[in-house]
């Protein structure tokens, strides 16, 4: 089958290892592979890389943080927590607005779907960015949003905003 694991070996990537003991033959592992990738697939049955989508939405300098999602819908949503700083700055906005009223804004809103929209322009129309949800602060390591190593906890921050993303479709 494979190779016996082992903990002073080292192993590449995709090898085929086999547990010790009465397992052995039963149980085959692969070195380096953690866990299904999460692509959503759109209900016109495209799959969209959400890294690709987030990355052209936040090229925008209005737009802090963005998490992508969007199984089964014609068009994927986001996620958008602003640079409030530089938001109320084009829209002008008092500096001091708290941020929970700013988020509940329509115009906030209209403007952040609006820059989602422009940034994604030039991706594929299945990729682009037809609605967004605005969040009132930042996602964080200390909040259980983010790991360690500041990607995003998906299905954390879709459970927490759950209620915010129903309204999307």
């Amino acid at each position: 089958m494979g190779r016996e694991l082992n903990a002073e070996d080292h192993w590449a990537i995709g090898e085929i290892l086999s547990l010790p003991g009465t397992y052995s033959s039963a149980c085959p592992i692969t070195a380096g592979t953690s866990g299904p990738l999460e692509v959503p697939k759109t209900s016109g049955g495209k799959f969209i890389s959400p890294a690709r989508v987030e990355t052209a939405v936040m090229r925008s300098p209005f737009i802090a943080q963005a998490m992508v999602f969007g199984s089964g819908m014609p068009h994927p949503a986001a996620l958008i927590s602003p640079n409030w700083t530089a938001l109320c700055s084009r829209m002008e906005i008092p500096p001091g607005t708290p941020p929970a009223e700013l988020a509940a804004r329509d115009d906030v809103r209209r403007f952040v779907v609006a820059e989602c929209t422009r940034k994604t322009a030039d991706l594929a129309t299945f990729e682009q960015i037809r609605w967004a949800g605005v969040l009132v602060r930042d996602l964080t390591i200390e909040d259980g949003e983010l790991t360690p190593t500041l990607k995003l906890k998906r299905r954390v921050i879709e459970a927490r905003y759950a209620s915010l993303v129903d309204t999307s479709t």
